[in-house]
């Protein structure tokens, strides 16, 4: 095990660097170590877990790395003046340096398809009452052919072994007689109207119904593969 120690000084009311005392001299992995101040100093230990700075500010210990270096600097002086910097060094690796604390990476959000079951299906809320209304995106989407074409190539069957699994329906539609799979879409939050829930069986859309037909066959496209 190598130690090295070296001072950096600047002036100051102390001719010198704080005077430091090193016991063991010369420590070795897993060693205790503890450096002591001739006066109160202030202490930065990087490469070292488990430091402990004692309340009188004149010493601290940590444990001496299996691997790597451990870097003192030691400070002392008047906080208004200049400081006297020691700098101790122990052990043969590479000089530890300080740098920003990393930014955790949260979780990935669990991809849930919106409406459940196997396959690819489609439901477009909308109001009966104000459908003349709607841009011509959205009323070519809701009552034009070439959607409805596209959804019956490309939903997956139903339980009764024919109807195709998509809805397009008046937002106070009564689904008493559905599934629970098309219950349950029904009641799942929205906050627009029209609105649109696209699933795969695995991940899908839900938000309001783009205003552009090229918009909403992109959407329908990307999950219905």
């Amino acid at each position: 095990m190598r130690m090295f120690l070296f001072f950096l000084a600047a002036s100051s009311a102390w001719a010198a660097p704080p005077p430091l005392t090193v016991i063991p001299p010369s420590p070795k992995p897993g060693d205790a170590v503890t450096v002591t101040a001739a006066v109160g100093a202030a202490f930065d230990v990087r490469g070292a877990s488990g430091v402990l700075i004692h309340p009188n500010k004149k010493s601290v210990v940590f444990i001496v790395p299996d691997a790597g270096s451990v870097m003192v600097v030691v400070t002392a002086g008047k906080v208004a003046a200049p400081q006297d910097v020691a700098v101790l060094t122990f052990g043969a690796g590479s000089i530890p340096t300080p740098g920003p604390t990393p930014t955790p990476t949260p979780d990935p959000v669990p991809t849930v398809a919106p409406i459940g079951g196997e396959g690819y299906k489609v439901l477009i809320l909308y109001e009966a009452m104000q459908a003349q209304q709607l841009p011509a995106g959205q009323q070519s989407a809701i009552f034009g052919k070439a959607v409805r074409d596209y959804l019956n190539a490309k939903c997956s069957v139903g339980p009764d072994g024919a109807t195709k699994e998509w809805r397009i329906w008046d937002k106070d539609v009564d689904a008493s007689n559905e599934s629970k799979v098309w219950q349950d879409a029904l009641k799942r939050p929205r906050t627009a109207i029209p609105w649109l829930v696209v699933s795969d069986g695995k991940s899908g859309f839900e938000g309001p119904l783009p205003t552009t037909l090229p918009e909403i066959e992109t959407i329908l496209k990307k999950y219905g593969k």
